[in-house]
């Protein structure tokens, strides 16, 4: 927001202070000033009259003009379109310094002298651009000054206002924030409305049938004005503040939603027929707005209209054929207070953001809504002549009931840290707006929608006080702290372990895209986010890995073709027996790419499955826990490399490569192997398992051979699990090969199996491994089928 400090100045002294000590001051209470914008004074430009012009003998867009300033008449060659004999305008003379350190000079331009310069508002330093000349009202006197008709100089603060500080959103409410920070006197003033005997109830009437939207309507009639250009002095304030004059009644309308923040507008009472209606929307209504667009209209949305079509859309933009024209004569001017959550709903649907919006979605002053539209009209009636018809007509609105509740000036203090006494607390609070009832009741101010509780109050004190003289703490931090939950302790060490094994860590949002999770997850476990900040966040992950998918193809996209990621991460899924989702906790982590490529090694069609199952081995192998490997079923994983991951009987996760057409999907070429465990049942396992300690052995191991041949369908973990079982001189199994030929026949292979035998108490003989080995071999014939190799 832009801000005049010679606007300001209407509102309170600032002489004395400096704009950099004003600018620190709004900065550091909470109104960050983002820039300042220094307007240089003109010297040397008076107000004079074109008395007569003339074509350029030597150019067809130049004229010939003689200007007198009332002491003189000069020669003056002017490119301008718009200028005229006969009009009053900016004249800088020769030695004339303009903004911008411009200073004029005698020229000859194209063989004709020239004795100064016609100013437009852009060289007066009034605005950025101009078509052409600034021309000055008709009655201006000549030979005055420049500065004593508009102000030239001034400062323009650029400011960043909070969305809970509404209130400083206008003039007023940054001359207010000033005299509180300076402790000045903050002046409000007050106009008379010189009403006609006429009553504007026999012209037109309002209606209002939706209160909760708006719940205040006001409007004046304002008969027989003159459209025409506003005062110089209010056109200088607009462009200050960044908006472009169009006319005396719409300007006057911006003047003062910019002087006191609250939004207005005026429509052409031709146009209004009946009367004034402010209704919902009927589906798929139609309106063209002030920027010639037609607007579908919703249901939901508030609408201004008369008994057969539709003036504006409330609180945001007029219509295009019910605003003020060059031939207006009747005004009726409308004020209101709409509700921020209808406003603000309306504005992002439609894809309009206007100044009017802009405050009315984060709330404007309620109160102060008759004393504007008394305001604007008594500004019209001035600058644009007309009579104000008797009486507001309006709806029957219920009077504003401020804010009360209970506080402590002790515990406010204390809520900030500082040792402020009570008294400085509520000399503070008086000083912001906040009436005291009592000793403990706080009454926030109407335009104050901020200011909520007790907490609200601690701010108030901290800003004003200063946060700059809030003494730096140290926290205190307590030898003892609350014990690591078993969960916690279990991310903390497989963080390291991975970490360790060469993996990089990411964080990716709780969110992503329904449609894209829709390709990894079960859909009836999603649980939607109701309001999201974008349509590709809509969903809660109910899986880890696929926002993992997503880090692996930016990096591939960049170039980057061999990665190991992990994600620690919480999951939520639609709990069917309680309104709340459920949350996991789960572990991810994905490879990607042929680690050996350049390397003389060779690399092995199923290496990447391996390795990942290692990383995955290596986990419960930390924590003494012994998985169970299956083959698995999920439709986003290759059908032949993919496993169930299983301890104890219970499934825990998964592991295995992305399935073929998820390749295309996700436009990636490189193999990519993925694992996921629920943590929350690792913990439980680890929980369960029971810690025991053995003697060591001081015998030898003895180990004995042996292949045999299975159907290629049987897993080797069914074989491997029955023989480490078998007996308790087993003490370790290991498969070192796998054979399939023809040899062996077709649908059959051969695996082999190294057991180790060890005794607490003797060397163990080869009678004693070898019965065993018989009695394995007869097992596993009964039961798998298999047969000695």
């Amino acid at each position: 927001m832009r801000v005049s400090l010679n606007w300001v100045k209407d509102f309170v002294d600032i002489s004395g202070i400096s704009v950099d000590e004003i600018a620190e001051k709004l900065t550091m209470s909470g109104l960050e000033v983002e820039g300042i914008e220094k307007k240089e004074r003109a010297e040397g430009v008076v107000t004079a009259k074109v008395v007569s012009k003339d074509k350029h003998p030597n150019a067809d867009k130049l004229s010939v003009c003689m200007v007198d300033d009332g002491t003189s008449v000069y020669q003056v060659v002017c490119g301008a379109k718009n200028v005229d004999a006969g009009q009053i305008i900016p004249f800088a003379r020769v030695g004339a310094k303009l903004p911008g350190g411009v200073v004029i000079k005698d020229a000859k331009l194209r063989g004709v002298e020239s004795k100064g310069m016609i100013c437009s508002a852009a060289e007066l330093g009034l605005e950025e651009e101009s078509d052409g000349i600034m021309i000055l009202s008709a009655d201006t006197l000549i030979g005055i000054d420049i500065n004593d008709i508009i102000r030239t100089d001034d400062v323009v603060l650029e400011l960043n206002v909070t969305p809970n500080r509404a209130d400083c959103l206008s003039i007023l409410g940054v001359a207010r924030e000033i005299s509180i920070l300076f402790d000045r006197e903050l002046n409000i003033g007050g106009v008379k409305v010189d009403e006609e005997s006429e009553e504007a109830s026999s012209y037109r009437y309002v209606k209002v049938h939706n209160e909760t939207n708006c719940p205040i309507y006001l409007g004046r009639i304002i008969k027989g004005v003159t459209i025409g250009e506003s005062p110089l002095w209010m056109q200088n304030r607009l462009r200050s503040a960044g908006v472009r004059p169009i006319n005396n009644i719409v300007d006057i309308t911006n003047y003062v939603m910019l002087e006191y923040g609250q939004p207005l507008h005026a429509f052409d009472l031709r146009m209004v027929e009946g009367g004034i209606i402010v209704r919902d929307a009927e589906e798929g209504e139609k309106v063209v707005t002030l920027d010639g667009k037609e607007r579908t209209l919703t249901k939901d949305m508030l609408v201004i209209a008369d008994e057969k079509k539709v003036l504006a859309v409330a609180g945001i933009m007029g219509g295009e054929y019910s605003g003020i024209q060059a031939d207006t004569s009747d005004v009726f001017l409308e004020c209101a207070y709409f509700k921020p959550e209808s406003i603000r709903m309306t504005a992002r649907r439609l894809g309009m953001k206007t100044d009017s919006s802009y405050r009315y979605e984060r709330g404007i002053d309620r109160v102060q809504t008759l004393k504007m539209v008394d305001y604007a009209a008594y500004l019209i009636k001035r600058y644009a002549g007309g009579s104000i018809l008797k009486g507001v007509l309006k709806n029957d609105y219920k009077e504003f009931v401020p804010n009360r509740f209970k506080f402590h000036a002790k515990k406010v203090a204390e809520y900030i840290g500082v040792d402020i006494s009570e008294e400085d607390v509520l000399k503070i609070l008086k000083k912001v707006g906040i009436d005291i009832e009592g000793k403990d009741t706080a009454v926030s101010p109407s335009y104050r929608q901020d200011i909520e509780r007790w907490q609200d109050l601690s701010e108030e004190v901290a800003r004003i006080y200063g946060y700059d003289k809030i003494p730096v703490t140290v926290p205190k931090i307590y030898a003892k702290s609350d014990e690591e939950s078993l969960l916690q302790k279990l991310i903390r060490e497989i963080k390291y372990m991975l970490a360790d094994l060469g993996y990089n860590e990411v964080i990716n949002y709780s969110f992503m895209s329904g449609e894209y999770l829709r390709k990894f997850a079960d859909e009836s476990e999603f649980v939607k986010v109701k309001n999201p900040i974008s349509a590709d966040m809509d969903t809660m992950r109910t899986v880890v890995f696929p926002g993992i998918l997503k880090n692996i193809k930016l990096n591939y996209k960049n170039g980057i073709r061999k990665l190991k990621l992990f994600e620690v991460a919480n999951v939520h899924k639609v709990n069917k027996n309680d309104k709340l989702p459920m949350e996991d906790t789960k572990l991810s982590f994905v490879v990607m790419g042929d680690f050996y490529r350049n390397s003389w090694i060779g690399r092995l069609e199923d290496d990447l499955f391996y390795y990942i199952k290692s990383t995955c081995q290596a986990v419960f192998d930390r924590y003494k826990l012994n998985a169970d490997y299956r083959a698995g079923a999920e439709r986003f994983l290759h059908p032949g490399k993919n496993a169930d991951i299983y301890i104890n009987g219970d499934k825990i996760g998964f592991l295995g490569e992305i399935h073929p057409e998820m390749y295309q999907f996700l436009d990636l070429e490189e193999p990519i192997y993925i694992c996921e465990i629920d943590l929350n049942s690792l913990k439980d396992k680890i929980g369960e398992a029971k810690k025991s300690y053995k003697k060591l052995s001081q015998y030898p191991f003895v180990y004995k051979d042996i292949a045999l041949i299975v159907g290629k369908d049987l897993p080797s973990s069914k074989i491997y699990q029955y023989i480490q079982n078998f007996s308790e001189l087993i003490k370790d199994v290991e498969i070192f090969d796998r054979y399939s030929g023809d040899k062996i026949g077709e649908g059959y292979v051969s695996l082999a199996f190294r057991i180790y035998f060890n005794h607490l108490e003797k060397t163990l003989t080869d009678e004693e491994t070898n019965e065993i080995v018989q009695k394995i071999i007869l097992g596993v014939e009964k039961e798998f089928g298999a047969k000695l190799r």
